[in-house]
Order: C-alpha cells, then structure tokens, then sequence
C-alpha cells in the first residue's frame, strides 16, 4: 500500500497544475484513476489536498519571481520645498587692538649714522666746499684735499666719507680732531674711460651740523693740442 501510495503522489507531482486543483479523480488520467480507485477515500483525500498544497506553493513562488523580475517603477519625485531665505549672520566688528598686523621692526643702523648722531654735538668751518680741476688730461688722475677746522667745544670725528662713483677715491682724517685743530678729507678723481664735463660730489658724515656735508668738484676732459 504505501508503494502504491508513492506512486500516486508522484503521478500527482508530475500532472499539469489545472488537473492538481480538481477535487474528483474524474478529471485525472487513466493511470491516475486506476491508482486512486485502488486507494481507500481517506487516502485520496490525502493525495488530492498534498496536490492542492504543492499547487499553492508553485503558485506563490512563480508571484514572487514575477514580483522581483518586474521592471522598477519609476518613484515620484519630492515636491519642492519653498526656498528659504538667506539669513546672514553679522559678527560684530573685530577690534584694532586684537587684530593680527605683525609686528614691524625697526631697520638694522649703520653703525658710522648711529656713532655720528650719538656723539655730542660740534661745529665745522670748511676752507672750501667747491673745486674746480679745470683741464683733465684724459685718463689722467687730478687730486684735491678740502681742509676744515673743528670751532665746537667737543671732538669731530668723521665717521664716513661717500663718493658719487668709483672714479673717485677718497681720504680723510681717521682720528678725532679736538677743538681748534683742523682735518682733511682728500679726493682723487681718475678720468680713464670718460670725456667731456665731469661733475661729482663727496658726502662727508660726521658729529656736526650739518651732519652730512657734501663737497663737489668738477673738471673737463680734454685731448692735448694736435691730437
């Protein structure tokens, strides 16, 4: 009997759903109908509501695949949110005594400015501030000496002397001139390379006033007669 049995669930397995939902074995093939005749009716309500469950469950399963394969639908979009206005928020004005501006140094003094002012104070009497040399032979040196006196109460010390160009190598007195006594400051001016008028100037630095004196001299460049 349960042989029989088997193969009756198997037939049933095999048949085409339409003829698994039917209820009578009137509807089932020659096969099936001879193995249910040979079943008592418990045992054919048995393989008719097994059939019944295995259909629902194909059913169910073959939904849930057409679920899954179907093509997205498309969602709806949002509908748009009304803009919210732009609110601005205002910091209150940064004080100038917290902001950051760095913090500035002063630049590096020469040393020949810082002696000049820091020493005290005297006054200078120049011979002579101008000097004409007249005539250059060309490339030729011609040399000057400017000469002055000391008629303060303190030391005068020169602590630099400055030509307009290299053309002009200066000399001057290094060591402190006491009240009374006179220095010097000698120019020497080459003419190599140059023609025509020359004009050029020293600038003399030192503990008088005015602290910067400037002496000028000039001369013209000439070739020698027949040249």
């Amino acid at each position: 009997m349960k042989r029989i049995l088997f193969f009756a669930l198997t037939l049933v397995l095999t048949l085409p759903l339409g003829l698994q939902a039917q209820e009578s074995p009137k509807a089932m093939s020659k096969e099936l109908k001879q193995i249910m005749r040979d079943l008592s009716p418990e045992q054919q309500q048995r393989v008719l509501a097994f059939a019944r469950q295995q259909q629902e469950l194909q059913m169910r399963a073959q939904t849930q695949a057409e679920v899954v394969t179907a093509p997205d639908q498309p969602q709806a979009k949002p509908a748009p949110q009304p803009a919210q206005p732009a609110v601005l928020e205002l910091q209150p004005a940064q004080s100038m005594a917290t902001m950051n501006i760095g913090t500035q140094t002063e630049p590096v003094r020469p040393a020949w400015l810082e002696e000049a002012e820091t020493m005290a104070h005297t006054t200078v009497e120049w011979a002579e501030t101008t000097y004409d040399f007249g005539q250059i032979e060309p490339g030729s040196k011609v040399k000057h000496t400017f000469t002055f006196r000391n008629t303060g109460e303190h030391p005068l010390k020169i602590t630099r002397v400055k030509p307009s160009c290299g053309c002009t190598s200066p000399d001057w007195s290094r060591e402190e001139i006491a009240p009374g006594e006179e220095g010097f400051v000698e120019v020497v001016f080459n003419s190599a390379g140059k023609s025509g008028m020359q004009h050029k100037t020293v600038t003399v630095t030192g503990n008088f006033d005015p602290m910067n004196m400037v002496l000028r001299f000039k001369g013209e460049i000439t070739a020698a007669t027949g040249q």
